[in-house]
């Protein structure tokens, strides 16, 4: 997902510029394409990189052998939700059984018929006295957060808008992409599912979403819970600015009144079942730590045979590049499912942005496949040897590592990989291969100065 400004300045550049194919076409990268300045000297300095994160790589596989051992917390069980009406009524459940506390954050809440249905439901809760906050980003939730903020509000719920412009342009282009629905910190349900008719399959929608969450009651609940509390504090901090000399500013109760009391509800660590969990969180613009980057790290180091990734828009950063390539040296089977042009609904530049980052990969065998659609693939989750699969909100994009909050979780109970694994299989057989034609039509979509832009200037942005 991109920010408001870069999507601006994406649009007005491509805009500008009728779409016609380039009869230069010989620039489809199976080796990488140099960024400005002297290809030679950014090709020897790329390759240096990639071969000295290698040798790093090689020199941490024995010592993080047992990482899902001392990060996974024990006592828990986990179902999946796949998309449609039953991931409507596994949220509303939760929502309708919560006794203190609904804490929500998520890129997208509309203010369609479903995203009201969940607006109901957490305002029924606020008014029978359960601390409700929810956190929504500027740019994919501001039409519900115009529209309904004050009457969540009026109900007793406390609602914030993560990163709105008075955050400054410094912050411009961070956004909440995680989806955390923490009940009475003893559930979550997390994934890539937004707030939304595409993703709970109920018309009017503009496109249904193939995507997949999961539902997990124990520890890691009430560690999300606590994650959650600490984003929140520190977004109110940024909204409530100090007062100056005096100056004034909003009164306490009227703070309480947008955001909620200034104090949280508790939990502790509650056991449900036998099941270990890893709960990941990362939010590049309050820490500069990548958590979830390590954690794909670890279990990249500790696989042997075969790794599968779900990746909807796949511009991947150079250290994840770097890691696949690994992978491959080390004779690790790849798989990476995409999205195709006709599945794909973010306009075909995060497409030709992919074709760009994925010359090296194709090379050295990674094994990309196109979902064929008809419904967007949106599923952020992989498989690392049959031992364990994660289910979240990352995209194993550019952004996502630099300018997006997400929440992860991964897991080694043997039902939960079998079933991701099966998820996976299944998808594989509506996709096909990409090859060097389909990476021509890609390029043909953009004449050759978006390209460029694209290449030059915004790939990392995607």
């Amino acid at each position: 997902m991109r920010s408001f400004v870069i999507l601006l300045v994406y649009v007005l550049i491509l805009g500008a510029t009728p779409f016609h194919a380039s009869a230069q076409l010989d620039d489809i990268p199976f080796e990488d394409i140099p960024r400005p300045g002297g290809v030679d000297e950014v090709r020897r300095i790329v390759d240096q990189a990639i071969r000295e994160n290698h040798e790093r790589m090689d020199r941490l596989r024995a010592e993080r052998k047992g990482w899902f051992d001392r990060q996974a917390l024990d006592g828990h069980t986990i179902e999946v939700v796949p998309d449609g009406p039953t991931l409507l009524q596994k949220r509303l459940e939760s929502i309708r059984s919560a006794q203190r506390s609904i804490y929500l954050s998520t890129f997208i809440f509309d203010s369609d018929e479903t995203g009201l249905q969940v607006a109901k439901a957490l305002c029924l809760r606020a008014k029978q006295g359960v601390d409700v906050r929810i956190l929504v980003d500027s740019f994919g939730s501001k039409k519900f957060y115009n529209g309904y903020a004050d009457r969540m509000r009026n109900c007793g719920a406390g609602i914030l808008l993560f990163n709105p412009p008075s955050w400054g342009l410094n912050a411009i282009a961070y956004v909440i992409h995680e989806k955390i629905l923490v009940v009475d910190g003893e559930t979550v349900h997390l994934g890539g599912n937004g707030v939304q008719n595409s993703y709970h399959h109920v018309q009017p929608a503009h496109k249904f979403f193939h995507d997949i969450d999961v539902k997990i009651k124990g520890p890691v609940a009430c560690w999300f819970h606590k994650k959650f509390i600490e984003t929140y504090r520190e977004s109110r901090s940024w909204d409530s600015p100090p007062d100056v000399l005096g100056s004034g500013g909003r009164s306490e109760q009227y703070e309480n009144f947008l955001f909620g009391d200034s104090s949280y509800e508790d939990c502790t660590d509650k056991m449900f079942g036998n099941a270990k969990v890893v709960p990941v969180y990362s939010n590049p613009l309050f820490s500069k730590k990548r958590p979830i980057f390590e954690t794909y790290v670890d279990a990249f180091l500790a696989s042997e045979n075969e790794i599968k990734l779900y990746s909807p828009y796949f511009v991947p950063h150079d250290g994840f590049l770097s890691a696949l390539l690994w992978a491959r040296k080390n004779n690790i089977k790849v798989t990476v499912m995409t999205n195709s042009i006709e599945s794909n609904d973010e306009g075909t530049g995060v497409l030709v942005a992919m074709v760009y980052r994925i010359g090296k990969l194709v090379k050295a065998g990674v094994d990309i496949r196109l979902w064929k659609g008809p419904d967007t693939l949106h599923r952020k989750s992989g498989i690392y040897d049959g031992k364990w699969a994660y289910v979240g909100s990352d995209n194993l994009d550019s952004r996502g590592h630099k300018y997006s909050s997400e929440s992860i979780a991964f897991s080694n109970d043997r039902n939960f990989v079998e079933r991701i694994n099966q998820e996976f299989e299944a998808d594989l057989q509506n996709t096909i291969p990409i090859t060097r034609d389909y990476m021509r039509r890609i390029l043909e979509t953009q004449s050759k100065f978006k390209r460029w832009m694209i290449e030059k200037i915004l790939v990392d942005y995607f």
